[in-house]
């Protein structure tokens, strides 16, 4: 139960740096990183990420990384489907990386075993 606890908390913030990072790749022609198929998202893990993440009591600065990862996915499920997006990789990249710099934010100033109304104490993570 605690390596699902760290997976579910930490996945979101890996792969959040890693959507920038490929966004970044696109810019300046780089060949893309292959980790991608390996640890790439869907519809149905960031669901199941944001119900453990309600279950577990994770705070909010958790929740907007993962709503992140459903809208990049989203804008790339369209763009796949034929849909003219301009500027789509703008969008992915601002996105993510706001994403990442209010949850860093909401993390220092709410902090997360602090906050009673946010706290994922060390009883959740002995469970099981």
């Amino acid at each position: 139960m605690k390596l699902l606890i760290k997976l579910v908390k930490y996945y979101p913030i890996i792969m959040n740096i890693l959507i920038v990072f490929m966004m970044v790749g696109y810019y300046l022609r780089i060949e893309q990183i292959l980790l991608y198929p390996y640890i790439g998202q869907s519809f149905y893990l960031n669901t199941i990420l944001l119900i453990l993440s309600y279950h577990l009591k994770f705070c909010t600065w958790h929740r907007i990384l993962i709503y992140s990862m459903s809208f990049v996915l989203l804008l790339e499920t369209i763009s796949q489907y034929g849909v003219n997006i301009n500027y789509y990789l703008y969008i992915c990249t601002i996105v993510s990386i706001t994403a990442l710099i209010t949850a860093t934010l909401l993390y220092y100033k709410n902090g997360c075993y602090t906050n009673r109304a946010c706290k994922n104490t060390k009883e959740d993570s002995k469970m099981g």
